[in-house]
């Protein structure tokens, strides 16, 4: 059985649900025509990236925060690797409601503290928010993160 959701112009939804959904469809076009919105979705292009690998003796903490809003669901994950590509942890971690300045600050932290609990002293960390980046450059963080 396919399921079908039309966006309605009163703001609610209309849910189809038939096994014979082309010909529904086709008789809404015929009888709606321009009245109904329509969703064309793209799928996003591949692009190429490449890692950098650190220096010997250097661990590198690769961290992204996000949320699905601003604030909304946020979470965060970092990966450390040393300069052979060796993996050392990975973590990710659920925050609730926050924002993704707040999530990319969790990332950071978390994989600095994992690097120093394995003994690592020179962390190299990269991080996709410029903000979030100068915050920590200039000891600006969240409050929240100020003890750690």
């Amino acid at each position: 059985m396919s399921l079908l959701l039309f966006s309605c112009s009163n703001t609610q939804l209309l849910i189809l649900k038939s096994s014979k959904l082309a010909r529904i469809i086709a008789h809404w076009q015929k009888s709606y025509g321009q009245q109904l919105p329509s969703l064309v979705l793209h799928a996003p292009k591949a692009l190429e990236c490449y890692w950098l690998l650190p220096p010997p003796g250097v661990i590198k903490a690769n961290t992204d925060g996000s949320s699905r809003g601003n604030p909304r669901l946020a979470g965060w994950g970092v990966v450390l690797r040393d300069h052979n590509e060796l993996v050392y942890g990975a973590r990710i971690g659920g925050m609730g409601i926050e924002t993704c300045y707040v999530a990319e600050c969790q990332a950071i932290l978390a994989g600095v503290e994992r690097a120093i609990q394995m003994g690592w002293k020179n962390i190299w960390v990269e991080c996709d928010s410029q903000a979030t980046v100068h915050a920590f450059q200039l000891g600006n963080v969240h409050w929240r993160f100020r003890s750690h």
